[in-house]
């Protein structure tokens, strides 16, 4: 069984969930992800109990981007999987429930069906809220194949009027359960941070950039600026991209594509007036007595209204004038993006080199090594993480080799991580780096190919 690219997932259908539920501790697969977001989208607005929702195996199929025969078989084992998973919930007095969420599945092989029903316990987190909960289209995180990009989606859509959301590394692989998985901080941020942002950046409503802050040397928080974006296989056509459309801007502003197409090809509405009603909406939401622009857009439409053309230059020349300006940095950002990505087949291939370093190193290790190692976590600060490696007081050298502590351990014992990576790529590729940050450029290069 394989999943298979496709950006045209989803039939733009509303998920609704509490953002208890959005900041919930879980982890699960993202083929059990798409099985919830899809029993999600079936529940109806005034529904104050859950029904019995159903898959079609082959609705599935497309709508997961999945290839590969067996799927029947296959879906009887990732159920089944899912239904053995417990969610942690917590409110804000930091009261902790904890629940599997489904409850009951029905594979009906004949008719090449599912049905599924979630726990009762999951009505409050889905069912007709009324305050805090978030909402989204399925077809953003459909469209995803990394759990960690759908649920760093949920978390800023969460934020997406604020426009930022700052969260502590420490909370966000705890909502995540990666407490014991990429625990360099630079590898946690090239498989989850910067894995998620460009797969948003292709697939999803919003995008983000970030900012690092730091605790001494330790990058111990994240701020997500989040930004609106179009979805380029939802975007109406435009004959002319350098140019700001009135059909860019009413999608912009949250128009449909069936209700562009009727109010510019059905109805032939007048561009000039929708500029001005445009205009107007945005200066009553900046104003603060607009507070859904989109619906208060349409009312306008709706009843043909007429305002006077405020503001209309000057939006356009500030979107005329963003264009430009995107368009002389793209050059300039295409060589940074190229760079960027060459750096990081650089770290994967890095990554093997050095964990067969650390092995060797380890092998090698002398009864001495092995007695300053001892020495080190005596110190009563690793006295958690020693425990693990430790059976009625011996150490566990097999454990301890694959244990945080022997990290610490070797920082101070054998050539740094970064320094090791800067040697290698210009020793094996002949490219020269410089870090800043938690990040590389590239300075110099003997013009070698990678």
């Amino acid at each position: 069984m394989s999943d298979t690219k496709s950006t045209a997932v989803g039939n733009n259908s509303l998920i609704v969930k509490s953002n208890y539920l959005v900041n919930a501790r879980y982890s699960y697969t993202p083929l059990e992800m798409k099985i919830v977001y899809l029993m999600a989208r079936q529940i109806k607005p005034g529904d104050d109990a859950f029904q019995t929702y159903h898959l079609n195996i082959r609705e599935f199929q497309r709508d997961c981007n999945l290839s590969g025969n067996s799927l029947h078989e296959y879906m009887v084992k990732v159920i089944k999987r899912l239904m053995g998973k417990v969610i942690e919930v917590r409110d804000e007095n930091n009261n902790v429930e904890l629940f599997p969420l489904v409850t009951y599945s029905k594979h009906r092989s004949q008719e090449g069906t599912i049905a599924l029903t979630f726990v009762p316990q999951m009505q409050p987190h889905l069912l007709d809220l009324k305050e805090r909960f978030t909402s989204f289209y399925d077809a953003n995180v459909l469209a995803l194949n990394s759990q960690y990009s759908m649920r760093i989606y949920e978390l800023l859509k969460q934020y997406e009027t604020i426009g930022k959301r700052k969260i502590t590394v420490e909370r966000l692989r705890h909502i995540l359960m990666l407490e014991d998985k990429y625990e360099s901080y630079n590898l946690f941020k090239r498989k989850v941070i910067e894995k998620a942002r460009k797969d948003l950046d292709k697939h999803c409503d919003i995008g983000f950039t970030y900012q690092e802050f730091k605790t001494g040397r330790k990058i111990t928080s994240i701020e997500f600026k989040i930004h609106k974006r179009r979805v380029k296989a939802d975007t109406p056509k435009i004959e002319d991209q350098g140019e700001y459309t009135i059909e860019a801007a009413l999608y912009d502003m949250g128009i449909t594509k069936a209700q562009i197409k009727k109010y510019l090809q059905d109805e032939k509405r007048d561009e000039k007036q929708l500029w001005d009603l445009i205009a107007e909406t945005k200066r009553r939401y900046e104003k603060g007595s607009v507070q859904n622009p989109t619906a208060y857009l349409v009312r306008l439409i709706e009843n043909d209204a007429n305002v006077k053309p405020k503001f209309v230059k000057k939006e356009v020349e500030k979107k005329v004038n963003a264009t430009k300006a995107a368009q002389e940095k793209s050059s300039q950002e295409n060589n940074l993006k190229r760079q960027e990505q060459l750096v990081e087949k650089l770290q994967d291939a890095f990554q093997k080199v050095r964990k067969q370093y650390l092995k060797d190193t380890i092998e090698e290790f002398t009864e001495q090594d092995w007695k300053d190692f001892e020495v080190m976590i005596s110190d009563s600060k690793y006295a958690t993480f020693a425990r693990k490696i430790k059976k009625n007081g011996v150490l566990n050298r097999k454990a301890a080799a694959n244990s945080v502590l022997m990290t610490f351990f070797l920082d101070n014992k054998i050539q740094p991580e970064h320094k090791h990576f800067v040697d290698w790529a210009y020793r094996q590729h002949g490219y020269q780096l410089e870090k800043q940050g938690d990040a590389y450029r590239i300075v110099g290069s003997q013009q070698r190919l990678f």
